[in-house]
């Protein structure tokens, strides 16, 4: 068994789009969200738009007393690494295949909103969409983008995916098996 945090990159084909080596193998993923009703809205919006880019090859379902695949956490109080990271996800890798993934939002250091990024009352408010679909992107093995479109581009601002997620999301699983 090996845990992967964000690694090494073993795919860089002629797009733009990364993938980290491993895929999920087994669907669907089970999803459970720990954390405000923004962030569960910004999940299910996620894993459908990337569910529905795959042409459905890779299935997404909320936890419904199943052993759950992917969890997405906000955490409030006692952010584990460095205050200037927004969010991080960790997967778990056997036998080359993806067979858990954690999703960890920065909710201590960030103040997160729906949609746009905004400034209110000197506060900035981030993207919590685009960092969600950003990470989500993670948990299915791609890495970062070099097109600044993508939602898998190192500071995210997109959360529509582009045609580069696209290419991405069907050469790892492709469509129609």
């Amino acid at each position: 068994m090996m845990k992967l945090l964000l690694a090494l990159t073993l795919c860089s084909c002629a797009n733009a789009f990364e993938t980290l080596g491993p895929r999920w193998d087994e669907s669907p993923l089970v999803y459970q969200v720990s954390g405000p009703w923004k962030l569960r809205r910004a999940v299910d919006l996620a894993v459908a738009k990337w569910q529905a880019a795959s042409g459905n090859e890779i299935e997404f379902c909320k936890q419904k007393g199943a052993v759950v695949s992917v969890t997405v956490t906000w955490i409030k109080h006692d952010w584990p690494v460095d205050r200037s990271i927004a969010a991080f996800t960790v997967f778990v890798v056997r036998e080359s295949a993806i067979v858990s993934a954690a999703v960890s939002i920065n909710a201590e250091h960030y103040r997160w909103r729906r949609h746009a990024s905004r400034i209110v009352c000197a506060h900035i408010y981030h993207n919590l969409d685009a960092i969600v679909m950003h990470e989500i992107g993670h948990v299915l093995g791609f890495g970062h983008s070099r097109d600044s479109s993508s939602v898998m581009f190192p500071s995210p601002i997109a959360t529509d995916l582009s045609a580069d997620d696209m290419a991405g999301i069907q050469f790892l699983y492709g469509l129609g098996g």
